[in-house]
């Protein structure tokens, strides 16, 4: 049985162990005051700001689901990837993936910025790269492009300096995206796809499903509500878990301001999910104190 919730449910948030801008514990409390009363940390390529949230999410009386975003391959196409998990107890194998990618992302940082020196910009590394264990990311660059005074928006930093299709770019180490929902099945964990919006037709994610999808991230802060629509039907015609989160990252990554619960989880929707994470892992214990859903139920 899922404890009674008390606040709403945002189950897309970024920290400081990626490319967000707030501590754990600030994003725990910023939810806190916002009425959210279940949170889902999904760092890039990282778990390892979990624990720090579920302390904070105790001293909170905030729920934190443990989870994670995953930079994946699939035909010729980048796919993110998000993992929800009931405990952190058998999550070795979406940890080793993580350091994987971790290691991958330090390695492309600083191949954009000796690019960046190419093109007569000389950033030192250890003002861009985000100290350890934080998993760097474009976002660090862009910052410290504009302090250096090199673009006055972030949209010109990203146009003229570090977009896909500027001589700076370096592109991301990507694992495939079937290796992605293997290990997160094998921790326990149902897969889920991130922010889909207009990008897939029904024979693309067809496609995608075939790969071991559970689910789809309909609500986004960033989708119009007849593409939500699209894909709560489609979800629910192919049996498929619905999930929904406002993607926070609280500063220059393409967020557009937007906070914590600009897009929110149903509670019926949430429920469905706990309950396929505790068939999955066994540890329906570990969910039984989940404070999920909202009793302004809205997405």
């Amino acid at each position: 049985m899922i404890a009674r919730a008390h606040g709403l449910i945002d189950l897309h948030v970024h920290t400081t162990y990626s490319d967000g801008v707030l501590t754990p514990e600030a994003v725990v409390r910023r939810a806190r005051s916002l009425g959210i009363g279940t949170l889902a940390i999904t760092d890039h390529d990282s778990i390892l700001a979990i624990p720090e949230a579920r302390q904070a999410g105790e001293e909170a009386d905030v729920f934190v689901l443990p989870g994670v975003e995953l930079s994946t391959h699939f035909r010729d196409g980048e796919v993110h990837l998000l993992g929800y998990f009931a405990t952190l107890d058998d999550i070795a194998p979406v940890s080793a993936l993580c350091e994987t990618l971790l290691a991958s992302r330090r390695d492309r940082l600083c191949s954009m910025i000796e690019a960046l020196r190419r093109e007569g910009v000389d950033l030192d590394p250890n003002d861009v790269l985000p100290e350890p264990p934080a998993s760097p990311a474009r976002p660090h660059l862009a910052r410290a492009l504009l302090a250096g005074g090199h673009a006055s928006s972030v949209r010109e930093v990203y146009e003229r300096w570090i977009g896909p299709h500027c001589d700076a770019y370096v592109g991301k180490t990507r694992v495939e995206l079937h290796r992605a929902v293997s290990a997160i099945h094998e921790a326990g964990g149902v897969a889920v796809l991130a922010h889909p919006g207009k990008r897939y037709g029904e024979s693309e994610l067809d496609e995608l499903v075939d790969e071991g999808l559970d689910g789809i991230e309909v609500y986004h802060s960033r989708q119009p509500r007849r593409i939500s629509k699209r894909l709560r039907g489609y979800a629910m015609a192919r049996g498929l878990l619905i999930t929904g989160g406002s993607d926070f990252h609280g500063s220059v990554t393409g967020d557009h301001g937007l906070d914590l619960g600009a897009s929110t989880q149903p509670r019926h929707d949430f429920e469905a999910l706990v309950e396929a994470l505790a068939r999955r892992s066994g540890s329906s214990d570990a969910l039984e104190a989940a404070l999920a859903a909202s009793e302004t139920d809205g997405a």
